[in-house]
């Protein structure tokens, strides 16, 4: 039971080790636009995945997370 626990865990990493390289700069570019602040908006995004993270298991990942991290920013 532990294997098949581990292989699904990897799994979720590796999502989200994926959808981070991939939209972390897109999502703090869209935060910029609302905020003008680099700093501020590369926390916010930064929280946007770790809400992200935490809210894993809801999301579908046979899809794209950007709308979710969209509308988490």
């Amino acid at each position: 039971m532990e294997l098949g626990k581990n292989r699904v865990i990897d799994y979720k990493e590796a999502f989200f080790n994926e959808a981070f390289e991939l939209y972390f700069e897109r999502v703090t570019a869209y935060v910029y636009s609302f905020c003008r602040d680099r700093e501020m908006a590369k926390n916010i995004a930064q929280d946007c995945f770790v809400a992200f993270w935490e809210n894993i298991d809801k999301v579908e990942m046979s899809k794209t997370p950007l709308p979710y991290l969209f509308f988490v920013a």
